[in-house]
């Protein structure tokens, strides 16, 4: 498994959904991005910075049943740098599932907003 520069055609990859081509490419401009490679696309994700940066994260059937916990260990070490290198200090997701997935991370929750 390795990491590379995420494009928007790898979530539409992962995720299967052709709805999400506008999501996609908003994830590949609004700030930095990676994916994870098994031979195709398993995972992505990145932040969408807006003063404050707005986590997100799409992970496939194969990275949950396959490669979880070399997922999980990646993202984790991926988003923390990402965090290092653009000085983000609060972070905030729109879903239940990038929520739960951040705290499972290690990031807090203060009020809506994560922190580390």
């Amino acid at each position: 498994m390795k990491t590379i520069e995420f494009t928007a055609a790898d979530e539409l990859i992962i995720t299967g959904n052709r709805n999400g081509v506008e999501s996609a490419n908003l994830n590949q401009i609004s700030g930095p991005s990676f994916t994870l490679i098994d031979d195709k696309p398993i995972a992505c994700g990145g932040f969408r910075i807006h003063g404050v940066a707005e986590a997100w994260f799409v992970m496939s059937k194969e990275a949950r049943e396959k490669h979880l916990k070399a997922v999980i260990r990646a993202c984790k070490e991926k988003l923390e740098q990402m965090q290092r290198d653009e000085k983000i200090f609060q972070m905030y997701a729109r879903s239940d599932i990038s929520d739960n997935f951040l705290q499972h991370l290690g990031f807090e929750k203060k009020d809506n907003i994560f922190v580390r």
